[in-house]
């Protein structure tokens, strides 16, 4: 047997023993997906983005950390070390159906480099035009045996949806894997289905307020925004973009049309919490409307932001560590939750800053469900997120609000107001 023989024999006899080691589920709904959403669940953290490259085949963008991989010498006469890296993926029609209809495996030998933190390539997976799809991706790390797992939608219905754009990072020359961008990142577009002389790009400044909370009711989940200003462009990969305003950018290939690609500016901290305001703002989640009104009236935020901690803990070193512990939620929910606003400002970021991150989450093709606690415990909470189908982002969940949670609520809010972090006993 051969080299390159033996190395895909190891490869695909690892994959089998890890899938042969697990719980067999009925299908992706049925299991446990709470790893998503935690970032201490395992000690790789890869980004994604597809790109649909033709009618028959789209590009897997991967972006993996260096400092998360083992790299070790094969042998003492090496001059480099590498890490070997396993990645897996398995393709669905839905959530809800066990069928597997594509799956396929690529191994790379990733050596270290001291010049980029960075490793990103690609992979060619094989989706039809004019269907959806879901991915479940695992990434193993050979040396170290640590593992991970994502899971999102590909949407390869139009030819004109967002995932026909790739944007690249125009000084970094990388793909940019989110669908954020600060005011000093200038970056070109890459469409290559995209058939049309122009690109119309259209501009919103709008502000989003917090959400309402849990037991308040419905809001209303028609999403229809007027832009404030809108131009064209040539759609060619040689035109840079730089926006250095707040607010979001949608392209399109006409102004009729509501297929397109919406790229966010939040900040330039984003998704970090650094500046004064960005500490201040999350304080909606925890005060009454008049007691932020009056915490708003300072002159210096940071100070608002402090009194508020300090008044709660009575010592300054508990409160630096409700701090960290708040505002790490804060920074978290803005990195999974990023949508119409900033991460923390949507549904699920609200529950995920004052709950913390779930037990257990179940998650179908338009619909999460998260459950802090034991299943069916009198202590136990549960939220149920519909997937809203918007022009603008495919990331928009909105919370089905109840009374059943005014109890809780409350009673989350006063733990952390009396100096103490809110949690549901496993």
């Amino acid at each position: 047997m051969n080299f390159f023989k033996k190395n895909i024999f190891l490869a695909i006899s690892f994959v089998f023993v890890v899938v042969s080691c697990v719980t067999v589920y009925y299908s992706v709904a049925d299991k446990n997906v709470s790893y998503l959403y935690n970032p201490t669940s395992t000690g790789l953290h890869p980004e994604f983005c597809v790109y649909h490259n033709s009618d028959s085949i789209s590009f897997l963008f991967y972006n993996l950390y260096r400092p998360e991989l083992l790299f070790i010498k094969k042998d003492e006469k090496d001059n480099f070390k590498e890490a070997k890296i396993l990645i897996h993926y398995q393709l669905y029609e839905s959530l809800q159906k066990s069928e597997i209809i594509d799956s396929a495996s690529v191994k790379l030998n990733v050596r270290e480099n001291g010049l980029t933190n960075n490793y990103i390539s690609y992979m060619p997976v094989k989706v039809a035009a004019g269907k959806k799809y879901f991915i479940d991706i695992s990434i193993f790390d050979l040396n170290s045996k640590k593992q991970t797992s994502s899971l999102f939608e590909i949407d390869k219905i139009t030819n004109n949806s967002f995932q026909n754009y790739l944007v690249f990072d125009n000084v970094k020359k990388k793909p940019i894997f989110k669908c954020y961008f600060n005011s000093n990142t200038s970056f070109f577009i890459k469409s290559k289905r995209i058939n049309t002389k122009n690109l119309y790009v259209s501009y919103y400044s709008k502000k989003f307020e917090v959400p309402l909370p849990p037991f308040d009711s419905d809001p209303d989940k028609k999403i229809n925004f007027k832009p404030d200003s809108t131009w064209y462009v040539p759609n060619i990969d040689t035109v840079i973009f730089k926006f250095p305003n707040k607010g979001f950018y949608r392209f399109r290939t006409d102004t009729l049309s509501d297929d397109g690609l919406t790229l966010f500016n939040y900040g330039d901290d984003y998704p970090r919490v650094q500046s004064a305001e960005n500490l201040f703002e999350p304080l909606q989640y925890l005060t009454s409307t008049r007691e932020y009104k009056k915490l708003s009236a300072y002159n210096n935020p940071k100070i608002a932001v402090d009194s508020l901690w300090i008044l709660a803990t009575g010592n300054v070193n508990r409160a630096r560590e409700l701090i960290r512990i708040y505002y790490s939620r804060v920074q978290l929910a803005n990195y999974y939750f990023p949508s119409l606003s900033e991460g923390w400002k949507t549904d699920r970021g609200m529950i995920y800053v004052v709950y913390g991150i779930p037990t257990m989450i179940y998650k179908n093709d338009t619909v999460e469900r998260w459950i802090y606690g034991k299943k069916a415990k009198t202590m136990s909470m549960d939220f149920t997120f519909e997937k809203i189908n918007n022009p603008f982002n495919n990331n928009y969940y909105i919370l089905d609000r109840s009374d059943v949670y005014d109890d809780s609520w409350f009673k989350a809010i006063n733990t952390w107001r009396s100096g103490h972090v809110f949690s549901i006993a496993k």
